[in-house]
């Protein structure tokens, strides 16, 4: 799996995440994790870190922790 395949739906929802959450604990806004979750947009590379840290994909996307 690379970046461009990463599904934020479907890992915010295993997480039991509402957008909202997900939003407040990346620090963007709603309509970005709407626009990345529909496929209009997608994160900038600050905030795929953000992702893989939170979601704990280090092994996924063989990236070390910072």
């Amino acid at each position: 799996m690379d970046f461009k395949n990463l599904n934020i739906r479907e890992l915010r929802e295993k997480a039991s995440l509402t957008q909202m959450q997900l939003a407040a604990k990346l620090g963007v806004s709603l309509m970005s994790i709407r626009i990345w979750e529909n496929g209009a947009g997608k994160p900038n590379p600050k905030n795929y870190k953000k992702l893989v840290k939170l979601f704990n994909l280090y092994k996924m996307f063989e990236v070390q922790p910072l």
